[in-house]
């Protein structure tokens, strides 16, 4: 994504994020909203409004928005982050 505002990138270099180890064959990375309430809001704001549409494996539509290096979504009061694959 271009234009990420530096402060968020800035934050997410800062945050601590948390292995998702019920999911170990789906590595991903997340905090709660309650972790980092600014910064969960800051992504999930431009998820919503500059995110594109994607099915997962259990056939659910998330919204997503790559920053750097990371794909991040949200559901609930979680946000989640996992490695863009490079060919």
């Amino acid at each position: 994504m271009k234009n990420v505002p530096e402060k968020i990138e800035e934050e997410i270099a800062k945050q601590r994020w948390t292995f998702a180890k019920t999911m170990p064959n789906e590595p991903h990375e997340y905090i709660t909203k309650e972790s980092n309430p600014e910064l969960f809001g800051m992504i999930c704001r431009l998820i919503n409004n500059e995110g594109y549409n994607k099915k997962w494996k259990d056939g659910k539509m998330y919204r997503y928005l790559n920053i750097g290096s990371h794909k991040y979504w949200h559901f609930d009061m979680i946000l989640n982050r996992e490695k863009i694959a490079r060919l």
